[in-house]
């Protein structure tokens, strides 16, 4: 879990489930498309609020006509959700123009959640890649140099707090923590 820009919680997660992804394929479990407004309304007002990609700086800005920015925006056109053997990740039923914009997500948790999600399907080649990824991921040094341990405390203490940053203080949770210690991470699905 990280915050970014004192906004609120940032988290990556990991999940087991117990049907195949050719199943929750099959149920439509995770889409990437702007549904109905007229049969889905609350749906839709979620995903036009949410799971919309707009280019910017983070992303590289506009890509130039045929090619996609950094993020892969905008989407490729697909019928059907499928295994991408050559990128080794799944590309998302695509059919209309607006879903070239739509950023995965699961209905049901959108619903509760309310906020941006990028929920993937993950497949085992990609797993390992994924978590390392975000577990050597650097803290953002640029901001602060930590050799002065005096500026390290100074800028923690004047940084704007959002309100999920301020629970977490609040309750004791953890905000900041650096370690050299190796901790093991299992990964195996619960059922091995």
């Amino acid at each position: 879990m990280e915050f970014q820009n004192c906004d609120a919680a940032y988290t990556h997660s990991v999940y087991w489930v117990s049907k195949t992804i050719e199943q929750m394929i099959n149920e439509n479990l995770i889409r990437s498309d702007l549904p109905d407004p007229i049969a889905e309304p609350d749906l839709y007002a979620k995903v036009k609020a949410n799971q919309i990609h707009t280019c910017n700086s983070k992303c590289g800005g506009s890509a130039a006509s045929g090619h996609t920015c950094k993020k892969g925006f905008p989407c490729s056109f697909s019928l059907h959700t499928y295994y991408n053997t050559d990128f080794q990740y799944y590309i998302y039923r695509c059919i209309k123009p607006e879903d070239q914009w739509v950023v995965p997500y699961h209905p049901q948790t959108l619903m509760i959640w309310d906020a941006h999600m990028n929920i993937q399907y993950v497949s085992s080649q990609k797993l390992a890649s994924y978590l390392t990824k975000y577990i050597a991921k650097s803290e953002p040094t640029h901001v602060f140099n930590i050799k002065e341990g005096d500026k390290f405390k100074e800028h923690v203490v004047a940084c704007k707090l959002g309100s999920m940053e301020l629970m977490f203080l609040i309750l004791g949770e953890t905000i900041c923590n650096s370690s050299c210690t190796v901790t093991y991470l299992t990964t195996d699905p619960p059922t091995s």
